[in-house]
C-alpha cells in the first residue's frame, strides 16, 4: 500500500477537531459508497457478467470526484488489489500458470474496468499502466492501447509508458507505429539509449525473434512489477527455445539431404552445425544449447525434438 498522505502538505496546527469532523464525514461517506461499488464489482466478477462498461466507468468517476484528495490513492490501491486478484482466481482456477499467449482462456471481461477504476483514482499509478499493457493486451488490445495512451497524456514524461505503448502496437504487427513510439519515447529526459536502438530495429525487422527476445529483455530489466519481470524471462526463454527449434530444423533437414536419410544422431549433422555457434554435441550424439538444453532426433519422424 502507498501512503495515500505522501503527496500532501503537513498538517496546520491550528487543524481543529471540528475541521476533522468536517473532513471525515464526507470522506467516510466516499469510502462506504465506495465500498459498496467494490461488493457490486466483486458480484459481477463472480457471476462472469459484468455491466456495461460504460455504466462501471461512469460510476467510478462520480466516486472519484466525491472522494478528497487525500484518500484517492487508498482507493486506487483498492481497485488495483482487486484487479489482481480477480486475475489471481483465474488463474488459479485453470492450474495455476498464467500463459501469455492463452489470456483469453480466463475469461478477464472485467479487467478492463478494473484498472480504469485504478487509475481514475490516481492517474499517476504507472503500475496499472504497465500491468494492462502486458495483461490486458492479450484480452482486450484496444483497451489496453486506449489505457496506455490515457497515462502517457497524464504522465507525458514517462518514458515507461511509451516502452509498454511499442510493446503492445509491436503485439499487433503494427511496427511501424510501433516503431514511432519507441523513437518518440526515446526523446525523453532520461530515456535509456536503447529506446532509439529498439525503435530502428522494429522499422527494420518488425516481428524478427531478435526484436521479440529484445523486447521481452527489456520488459523484464525495466519493470517494476516483479510478476511482470517473471512473465517476461519467461516469453523470452520460450522464444529462444522456438528460434533453435527453427535453426535445428534447418540444420536437421540439410544434413538429411546431404546424407540421403535420416542422421541417426547429432554427430552426423556436424558439418550443418558449424554455423549455430553455443550448441555441443555430446559423446552419445545429443546435441546441447548454451543454456544446458538437450535436443534429439526422432529417427521415426526425422524431427527435432527438446528433451524433457
Amino acid at each position: 500500500m502507498r501512503d495515500p498522505a505522501s503527496n500532501e502538505r503537513p498538517m496546520d496546527s491550528s487543524f481543529s477537531a471540528k475541521k476533522v469532523k468536517g473532513f471525515l464525514a464526507p470522506a467516510l461517506f466516499a469510502l462506504s459508497a465506495l465500498a459498496v461499488l467494490a461488493l457490486q464489482s466483486d458480484g459481477r466478477v463472480k457471476r462472469n457478467c459484468p455491466e456495461k462498461e460504460e455504466e462501471v466507468v461512469i460510476r467510478v468517476e462520480r466516486a472519484a470526484r466525491a472522494t478528497p484528495p487525500p484518500l484517492r490513492p487508498l482507493m486506487a490501491d483498492l481497485y488495483w488489489l482487486r484487479a489482481l486478484q480477480y486475475v489471481g482466481r483465474r488463474i488459479v482456477a485453470r492450474g495455476g500458470a498464467l500463459n501469455l499467449d492463452d489470456l483469453a482462456s480466463l475469461d478477464l471481461r472485467a479487467l478492463g474496468p478494473l484498472l480504469n477504476a485504478a487509475i481514475e483514482f490516481d492517474p499517476h499509478f504507472l503500475a496499472v499502466y504497465e500491468y494492462g499493457a502486458v495483461v490486458l493486451e492479450g484480452i482486450a488490445p484496444d483497451q489496453a492501447i486506449e489505457l496506455v495512451e490515457k497515462g502517457i497524456r497524464e504522465n507525458p514524461q514517462a518514458w515507461r509508458l511509451y516502452h509498454h505503448l511499442g510493446y503492445i502496437l509491436w503485439r499487433q504487427g503494427r511496427f511501424r507505429e510501433a516503431s514511432d513510439v519507441y523513437l518518440r519515447g526515446a526523446r525523453l529526459p532520461g530515456a535509456p539509449r536503447w529506446m532509439e536502438a529498439m525503435a530502428a530495429h522494429i522499422a527494420a525487422e518488425g516481428g524478427s525473434y531478435m526484436v521479440a527476445e529484445e523486447i521481452y529483455a527489456r520488459l523484464a530489466e525495466t519493470s517494476e512489477d516483479e510478476g511482470i519481470r517473471a512473465l517476461a524471462k519467461r516469453r523470452r526463454e520460450a522464444l529462444r527455445v522456438e528460434r533453435e527449434l527453427l535453426m535445428l530444423r534447418v540444420a536437421l533437414d540439410a544434413a538429411r539431404t546431404r546424407l540421403g536419410r535420416c542422421p541417426a544422431n547429432w554427430s552426423e549433422a556436424r558439418e550443418e552445425l558449424k554455423s549455430l555457434s553455443g550448441f555441443a554435441v555430446a559423446p552419445g550424439g545429443e546435441l546441447f544449447d548454451p543454456a544446458g538444453i538437450s535436443y534429439r532426433i526422432d529417427r521415426q519422424t526425422c524431427q527435432v525434438e527438446r528433451a524433457p
